[in-house]
């Protein structure tokens, strides 16, 4: 047997997980990039101080106010995308190096803008949030990679809503392995996981403070137990560049992903027309006939 052969197996299956580029990252460090390459996440702890977390709890409930109709408070409960690209300072946000520059290393230097979503609260119905990944297997064979920057604005910890992950999950053979976790997880599924409750299943919780930034891709499979109010969070949405049609035409299909672009880019700065300006110039426009 070729040795080559003895390697196939292992080869990623889902879309576009080995590294896009060779450059030497200009922000993250090396160790930080590998272990997103090879775990599916990073976080950066402490990259917000106190004083800019503050504020950006206040920016969001900016925005919440403008839905609600009044300033949030107990009992209402606001989850809404696109987000931050209703607020200058939240814009600024998305262009501060701690967070472009970051992007860059992780997607390349042309990644795209994808949206955003804001949290306040929760329906305690949903308390729990099961074990699944964004977008599925059959989007995974087609779509670009894909990055979520999350925003938590509480401390969180494994018992009090923190993210729980399946670190390397986005990969194809244990991500393959998994794939019943989605079923479960539905409406009317068992809500059983190997035997077991979600809430006990081996995994990482990643556990933060307000400042922390979580980079995750969101073809892990990733759950939440245990929210506790209040519960306010950001996201922040990213997606590499499409390599051929078949990409492209799945980022077409999206028209958030269109409208959170016309929004972000009314905002100043070269960094936002960066993301923005390149989605017009092929989405629409390429041919949607036998994609590759």
């Amino acid at each position: 047997m070729l040795e080559s052969d003895l390697r196939s197996p292992f080869r990623s299956a889902v879309c576009d997980t080995a590294r896009m580029e060779t450059r030497a990252p200009r922000f993250l460090t090396a160790d930080e990039v590998a272990q997103f390459d090879a775990l599916g996440f990073v976080v950066r702890r402490g990259a917000l101080s106190a004083v800019e977390a503050a504020s950006v709890v206040r920016e969001l409930e900016s925005v919440c106010a403008g839905f609600l109709g009044h300033a949030p408070g107990g009992g209402d409960v606001v989850w809404e995308s696109p987000f931050v690209e209703r607020s200058p300072a939240l814009t600024d946000l998305v262009a501060d190096d701690r967070i472009y520059l970051a992007v860059r290393d992780l997607l390349g230097d042309d990644v795209l803008w994808s949206g955003s979503e804001g949290m306040w609260g929760f329906d305690d119905r949903l308390a729990d949030h099961d074990w699944h990944a964004d977008g599925g297997w059959i989007r995974e064979q087609v779509a670009s990679y894909r990055l979520k920057v999350m925003l938590y604005l509480e401390p969180l910890r494994r018992d009090t809503g923190a993210l729980r992950i399946i670190p390397g999950s986005h990969r194809s053979l244990l991500h393959e392995s998994l794939l019943p976790f989605n079923d479960a997880s539905l409406p009317g599924g068992s809500r059983r996981y190997f035997g077991q409750r979600g809430a006990d299943v081996p995994a990482y919780a990643i556990e933060t403070d307000p400042g922390d930034v979580v980079f995750f891709n969101n073809w892990l499979f990733h759950s939440v137990y245990g929210k506790v109010h209040p519960r306010r969070s950001i996201i922040l949405k990213f997606v590499s560049m499409p390599r051929n049609d078949r990409h492209r035409v799945v980022l077409r299909r999206e028209p958030k992903i269109r409208s959170a672009n016309q929004l972000l880019a009314r905002r100043a700065g070269a960094r936002i027309r960066a993301l923005t300006e390149r989605l017009p110039s092929f989405a629409g426009t390429e041919s949607a006939s036998n994609p590759a």
